[in-house]
């Protein structure tokens, strides 16, 4: 009894050294953040990049599944990219006349961008919205595949780790979703496929742009987005969505219109 009650009290304390070291730590990354200019701005970006994304989430499931009769999901990623290169545009004071990368590398990256964006909002149609989000986030491992075949990057063992584990529990989260989702399809899977290969590919053809040609943030902002909202467009209008599209958010401009902007 001596002994176990010894050993116990052993294990207690390690516990407790444990948490001490962990909040040490923690704090001390804390202040380092705090005395750090690009550390605190980085932390601050962070958070508010992550709080407008639960925010734009949330809007983006009231359209696409409590608008009735709402189809309108190319013309969702119209607005998305147009309005990321009206906004690209304006920071620049106009059309550069001349571009650092290539515009040959900026139409591939906005065909992969628009064509990605559009299908991934599409699989929305055949997914529930919180498992077609997870599945989404596993684009980070064609990712890093594209980035060190192609691009020779390097990639640490741990950013791996954490890949394949993002993988996982997307995954775990699809196979729930054929349990208690009576309207599952596969093809939101396969859409989702299509959108996160094509999302790769894209984040890998714009980082060359950035890295490799020193081409500015909002310049690739304004010529990937750009182009693929044109190229969209071009897509809405041979099917016609375009003018059924008019037409919907016509009817009730203030509040659906209203949702697609704020989005």
């Amino acid at each position: 009894n001596t002994t176990t009650t010894a050993r116990t009290g052993a294990t207690g304390d390690r516990a407790i050294l444990a948490s001490m070291s962990a909040s040490l730590f923690l704090r001390a990354q804390l202040q380092a953040v705090a005395v750090d200019p690009g550390a605190w701005r980085f932390a601050r970006l962070a958070a508010a990049f992550l709080l407008l994304m639960t925010f734009s989430c949330a809007v983006e499931e009231q359209l696409f599944k409590f608008l009735p009769d709402f189809h309108y999901y190319w013309t969702t990623a119209f607005v998305e990219l147009a309005l990321f290169a009206a906004y690209a545009l304006i920071s620049l004071g106009g059309m550069p006349k001349r571009t650092k990368a290539p515009l040959v590398l900026y139409l591939l990256t906005a065909v992969c961008l628009g064509v990605s964006q559009s299908l991934g909002k599409v699989a929305f149609k055949y997914l529930n919205y919180a498992t077609g989000t997870i599945i989404k986030s596993a684009k980070l491992v064609p990712t890093l595949a594209i980035s060190v075949v192609w691009l020779k990057r390097a990639v640490p063992g741990g950013e791996w780790v954490a890949a394949l584990l993002l993988v996982t529990s997307a995954s775990l989260m699809a196979l729930g979703d054929t349990a208690v989702e009576p309207s599952f399809n596969v093809m939101g899977l396969v859409l989702s496929g299509v959108n996160l290969t094509l999302g790769a590919l894209q984040g890998n053809l714009q980082e060359k742009c950035l890295k490799d040609h020193d081409a500015s943030i909002l310049e690739a902002m304004l010529y990937t987005n750009g182009f693929g909202a044109a190229l969209i467009l071009a897509v809405m209008l041979y099917t016609g969505e375009a003018g059924e599209a008019v037409v919907y958010f016509g009817e009730d401009p203030l509040w659906r219109m209203g949702l697609l902007l704020v989005r």
